[in-house]
């Protein structure tokens, strides 16, 4: 930031936009830099825009502030401005324009008229700008695009025009402009900013989300880690802000985690081109889920390569999805996933398994994707069973030729259409944010997961009995014990063995 601001500074560049997630400080150091022109006399004539006015006479009311507050700053370079503010600018917090003092010569003569700084919204005409004979010569954009705006296409294009307009009356030769924004939208004047910089070698743009990588996840570093960290537990020991916590708190159950993604992460989701819609996202509580009749289903979308253990950044996800399906047919999901090396994936299932047998729902099949990375596990799970004495009731997933994108497409779209899903409340985040980016989402396990799920799910009830088989039992020192039979280990039955339960 300060590497452009220079850039700026030096005419190197015209115009500078920062997109960066909020609470990035970009607010701040821009009115940094307008009392840095102040101090050293950089610019004479200075606006602030912002969509709303209240905004941007905020910003002049903390410029002023430090003007007149700031010991440092007057031991350097004086009383700028020392023009008493009004009750309203005080108890407000919004000054409108203010000149600084005006430079004189050791008579008490004006030499040199003060700096004039206005404030302005970006619905007010651009035209009679003037101090004196000049136009101003450095403009601040801040918070022009809102959820507002962009709602409303009269309002996308009359900001449209005012950038056109203020960059039209901007002085020549001392031209500069800072945009600042979050990246609400793929469609508004700030996508149009970021285009131009494409073919503007004048216009720099600075994409910045809070975490390097496009979703969240533990391997993810903090692009400030001197103020962010990843998880609650990293808060706990540093006393930093958790970003984890600043998702949770941005969720909402209409919205999901659409504010987080487009403020925080720089990435907006135009819901006008989804295919699944978010407004097809129906949720369901535990309680009222577990008064139903269920059938349980299992489905593990696995990593296409084989890992060495290690888990990395540049590590698959595993994609998993549990679903609970009723007399009636309809879903109710619990989706997510994680990073896990082969060690992870078997503890995984297990832990699931045992989930589902608390829960009162033993799960009917344990889907998991034929690979040749789970192929090769195969032994590893077999030798877990064994020693657990918890035999999984698995079946193989085969992807017969379909891409990703056709398994998601073919096995959801109809169902979330018809309305015949539900997600269990809070549980289903990884699942939703891919949906919706679908099919341009930079992940899509947990969905390649639950589309799986049309493999395998059946309405509770309508499960087969397998034929029953001959009791077996062994005479041992410690006495009769029956067995499992081996094709028990991996099978798609939907009987368990006895586990005393």
């Amino acid at each position: 930031m300060m590497a452009d601001v220079h850039d700026l500074l030096d005419l190197k560049i015209r115009e500078l936009a920062w997109f960066m997630f909020g609470e990035s400080a970009k607010t701040s150091f821009a009115k940094g830099l307008i009392l840095y022109m102040i101090a050293y006399d950089i610019e004479p004539y200075i606006n602030a825009d912002a969509f709303d006015s209240t905004n941007s006479e905020r910003i002049l009311f903390d410029v002023v502030w430090e003007l007149q507050t700031n010991q440092r700053f007057i031991e350097d370079f004086g009383e700028k401005y020392n023009t008493a503010r009004t009750k309203d600018e005080v108890t407000q917090k919004r000054i409108k324009d203010f000149i600084t003092n005006p430079i004189r010569d050791d008579d008490g003569n004006i030499i040199k008229e003060g700096i004039r700084v206005e404030a302005h919204s970006t619905q007010e005409s651009v035209r009679g700008r003037t101090h004196g004979s000049m136009r101003p010569g450095f403009v601040l954009v801040d918070d022009f695009e809102t959820k507002k705006t962009l709602r409303s296409e009269a309002a996308t294009n009359q900001i449209r025009v005012h950038i056109q307009e203020f960059k039209r009356g901007l002085d020549s030769a001392r031209r500069r402009v800072i945009y600042l924004g979050n990246i609400l939208s793929e469609y508004g004047n700030v996508q149009s900013i970021i285009e131009r910089a494409k073919v503007d070698p004048e216009l720099r743009v600075r994409i910045v989300p809070i975490c390097q990588g496009a979703l969240m996840s533990g391997l993810h570093t903090p692009s400030w880690p001197e103020r962010w960290v990843m998880t609650d537990e990293e808060a706990k020991i540093t006393g930093k802000v958790s970003i984890e916590a600043k998702r949770r708190s941005m969720w909402t159950p209409e919205e999901g985690d659409m504010d987080f993604q487009a403020e925080m992460l720089c990435q907006p989701i135009d819901e006008s081109k989804a295919i699944f819609k978010r407004e097809w996202f129906q949720t369901i509580e535990w309680e009222p889920l577990m008064q139903k009749r269920l059938a349980a289903y299992v489905t593990i979308d696995t990593p296409s390569r084989k890992e060495d253990g290690e888990v990395t950044k540049d590590s698959d996800y595993v994609g998993i999805c549990i679903n609970w399906i009723d007399r009636e047919g309809k879903w109710h999901l619990k989706a997510w996933r994680e990073k896990l090396g082969p060690t992870g994936i078997i503890e995984k299932m297990f832990g699931i398994y045992n989930f589902l047998i608390q829960a009162g729902t033993p799960p009917v099949k344990f889907g998991w994707e034929d690979t040749a990375f789970t192929r090769g596990l195969e032994p590893m799970l077999r030798h877990e069973q064994r020693m657990r004495q918890m035999f999984l009731p698995l079946t193989w997933l085969k992807h017969e030729g379909r891409s990703k994108q056709d398994r998601i497409r073919t096995g959801l779209l109809y169902r979330y259409e018809t309305r015949s899903i539900y997600h269990l409340q809070g549980e289903c985040k990884d699942l939703e944010n891919e949906l919706v980016r679908f099919p341009d989402a930079d992940h899509d396990d947990t969905g390649d997961a639950t589309a799986y799920q049309s493999d395998i799910a059946r309405p509770a009830g309508t499960e087969k009995p397998r034929d029953p088989r001959p009791e077996r039992v062994i005479d041992t020192p410690y006495g009769k014990v029956k067995p499992a039979y081996e094709d028990e280990l991996v099978d798609d039955g939907p009987q368990f063995p006895d586990i005393g339960i």
